[in-house]
């Protein structure tokens, strides 16, 4: 039997998340990783931290949202001029036409 209401598996990016502030990041202990510095390993750990931006994050959290901002804002504009031109064909008023 097909269930005539099922939904439709949802993915939740939890780096969008975290990054729009709406979670927080967990900070891992260093005890609970499970590569240890003594593995031989612990070096790419090391290698990663120092290969991190020493950017604010305060800053980078606004320059992430004020993109985030824009391309919303450019895809509401790119509606609208869609919605534009489908009324403007309707109406004969089409940009393209030399009338």
């Amino acid at each position: 039997m097909v269930w005539p209401f099922k939904r439709k598996k949802e993915t939740i990016d939890l780096t969008y998340l975290a990054k729009r502030g709406l979670i927080k990041n967990s900070d891992v202990s260093p005890s609970a990783s499970p590569i240890s510095a003594d593995s031989g390993l612990g070096f790419l750990g090391d290698m990663a931290s120092s290969a991190e931006p020493s950017e604010d994050t305060g800053t980078k959290n606004k320059i992430e949202d004020i993109e985030f901002k824009l391309d919303n804002l450019m895809k509401k504009i790119d509606n609208i001029i869609d919605r534009l031109d489908v009324v403007e064909r309707k109406t004969g008023s089409y940009r393209g036409s030399s009338s």
